[in-house]
């Protein structure tokens, strides 16, 4: 499993480049990509990121996970829908881990397929 980072400038988040970076490597046919994404903000090029997303969804499946009332919701389920994945929000820190599990769960299924 490769993992590729982006920071978090406290502002636009270039998410863009990293996703490039993924898709630029060729896939392993015997194990599915999957992209877990998790933002607490908006991105520089929201069309752009999708599109990138969109034109690369033969080779992946991607899940995000927005954090925060101030999430870009458009961002995430745009991505969710040109990867062919699911998203989920998170507002109250309460709601957290049940969440996340059952993002989780999402993607096992798709592992076991």
């Amino acid at each position: 499993m490769k993992r590729f980072k982006t920071q978090a400038n406290l502002g636009e988040t270039d998410l863009l480049s990293p996703l490039r970076k993924i898709f630029s490597q060729p896939p392993d046919i015997d194990y599915p990509r999957i992209i877990l994404v998790l933002t607490d903000g908006s991105v520089n090029d929201r069309p752009g990121t999708i599109n990138e997303v969109r034109r690369n969804q033969e080779q992946c499946r991607l899940y995000a996970l927005g954090i925060s009332s101030s999430v870009d919701t458009a961002l995430v389920k745009g991505m969710c829908e040109a990867g062919r994945g699911e998203a989920a929000f998170v507002i109250n820190d309460s709601e957290i881990e049940g969440t996340v599990m059952s993002l989780f769960e999402k993607v096992c299924k798709i592992l076991l397929i």
